[in-house]
């Protein structure tokens, strides 16, 4: 593997997870976004598979794991990255992100994906060095890393893409507001696609979906499109509309909720998955952008290839949208890759 000399990565032993905890707490501090990587028996449980480095003289100086996201039984993604303070811009981080994705060529994998907050540039700039292209935006996830209150303490995570191998996904039914960007997406990670800008109606919705009862974030992914489709979601949404967190803040009393604006209710987020394997997409890609669910770029190299969609309370989605996107789109537009599409 591709490291540096003086770094030692490797699984970290069964006695070495309140190692892990410890790099994530001073990384992070106190409070994490996901409780659960504080939870020692959580990390041992097999979910995600860690790898460390260590110095010289044994001391972990970060950590990472490779994930699987929802929806994507079959894909690898890399999650969590954790650099002790100490540590930081020595290379630990281009050193693990390296190490695990080229373990994942070597096992044989077709892709990977990585997701991390936009406004961290330099680890954007390692994932881009290690060939992952930007490819959206999720908006609405609470990140944890001291996000100041003026996004509610949620902000965006860019989603990074690379395929190992040249592979074909067939059919892709995209918009054509999208169908610019999807050639560009697609033809930058060396998939094979059709892209056709019109589809047959379906007559029911297909529906899966994941609630973050941590973050109230609600995943859907759209699967088929079909008549009544907001109305689905709408009934979804409202499930999940009264969340623990938010159960307590009366509208009198709402200054003492982290969410200011809540007015006692759910700052609920939705995270729209809606598959382009589907001859009906371009129903669904109109019916949620009328309906006021922002566009946030593709979601590539899963079960089904997706373009992703969010509808919540941030008032960040444009801003944010803009800074992960922007240069990708005006390329779209400057070059011409409508050709391709």
């Amino acid at each position: 593997m591709s490291v540096k000399p003086s770094m030692i990565i490797r699984t970290p032993e069964p006695g070495e997870y309140e190692q892990v905890i410890t790099c994530i707490r001073e990384a992070r501090g106190s409070y994490y976004y996901d409780a659960c990587y504080y939870d020692i028996d959580y990390l041992r449980g097999g979910g995600h598979e860690f790898f460390a480095a260590f110095n010289e003289d044994g001391e972990m100086m970060g950590v990472t794991g490779l994930s699987v996201a929802p929806f994507e039984s079959e894909k690898t993604t890399l999650s969590i990255l954790n650099i002790r303070p100490s540590y930081t811009g020595r290379g630990i981080a281009t050193g693990l992100l390296t190490y695990s994705t080229e373990l994942l060529e070597a096992r044989g994998a077709q892709s990977v994906k990585g997701y991390t907050v936009t406004r961290y540039p330099s680890i954007q700039r390692v994932l881009e060095n290690l060939g992952l292209i930007p490819t959206g935006v999720l908006t609405g996830i609470r990140n944890g890393y001291n996000a100041t209150p003026v996004i509610h303490g949620k902000c965006a995570l860019a989603i990074y893409a690379r395929s190992f191998t040249i592979q074909e996904t067939g059919t892709l039914y995209v918009h054509t507001d999208a169908a610019g960007l999807a050639a560009k997406v697609y033809f930058d990670l060396g998939i094979k696609a059709e892209f056709k800008a019109a589809g047959k109606y379906g007559k029911s919705n297909v529906i899966n979906h994941y609630h973050d009862a941590h973050d109230d974030v609600l995943l859907i992914q759209v699967t088929q499109s079909g008549c009544g489709l907001i109305e689905s979601l709408g009934e979804l949404a409202r499930q999940y509309r009264h969340s623990p967190q938010h159960l307590s803040c009366a509208p009198s009393g709402r200054s003492s909720c982290p969410d200011n604006n809540c007015g006692g209710y759910s700052s609920l987020a939705e995270l729209v998955f809606l598959s382009l394997n589907d001859p009906s997409a371009i129903y669904g890609y109109e019916s949620l952008r009328d309906a006021g669910y922002h566009f946030c770029g593709f979601d590539p190299l899963g079960e089904f290839e997706h373009a992703v969609f969010f509808k919540g309370n941030i008032r960040s989605v444009k801003s944010e949208m803009t800074v992960c996107l922007a240069s990708l789109i005006s390329e779209v537009n400057e070059v011409g890759y409508r050709d391709h599409a």
